[in-house]
């Protein structure tokens, strides 16, 4: 996401209204460029990069041949080893590698925000009712696999775990996972 190490602050002088006296104001904007984790930024543009083949194949078929090559012809020649060499060394992989991403985002800024004794909540909620929105203008009127509304839902609730210790942060991935897949068995 552009400018997801948003923290860095730009101090105004505006005049209240009541007294006529300056007050000062801080802005969250993005950090400046040398601010920026450039090993983070080519992560994700590498994360991107990955993704980019299995969305390709998923443009260029109909849906069920994502899973299933056979719906849309024949499994041999190049045809078997686009499908194999794409799915077991891109399919799902990058998507994880961004995701962390997204989570490294989130608590980069919520934490630059937070050491500066302000509280990030507001500009993190915002943010994501922002993606959700974009998300779903993009899924309604482009394309019907996008992943921006998930990424929106799940940067609500990651908010509230950025503080977690490790440990309770796996016991809760771990039952997380465990619903789920109770869920899609019964």
């Amino acid at each position: 996401m552009i400018g997801e190490t948003m923290t860095s602050t730009r101090t105004l002088t505006a005049r209240s209204d009541q007294t006529h006296s300056p007050r000062i104001v801080d802005i969250a904007q993005p950090v400046a460029e040398k601010e920026r984790i450039v090993s983070i930024d080519v992560l994700r543009g590498f994360a991107l990069l990955g993704i980019l083949p299995m969305n390709i194949q998923y443009f260029s078929m109909i849906a069920a041949a994502y899973l299933n090559p056979t719906a849309y012809g024949d499994l041999t020649g190049a045809n078997y080893w686009v499908w194999l060499l794409s799915h077991v060394l891109a399919d799902e992989k990058f998507m994880t590698i961004f995701s962390m991403l997204f989570g490294a985002g989130i608590l980069l800024m919520t934490s630059r925000i937070e050491a500066t004794g302000k509280s990030a909540a507001v500009l993190h909620y915002r943010r994501m009712g922002w993606l959700i929105l974009f998300g779903l203008a993009h899924a309604y009127l482009l394309w019907s696999g996008d992943i921006l509304v998930a990424y929106g839902m799940c940067g609500l609730l990651v908010y509230l775990f950025r503080k977690l210790r490790p440990r309770t942060l796996l016991v809760v991935g771990v039952l997380t996972i465990a619903v789920a897949s109770a869920s899609m068995t019964a």
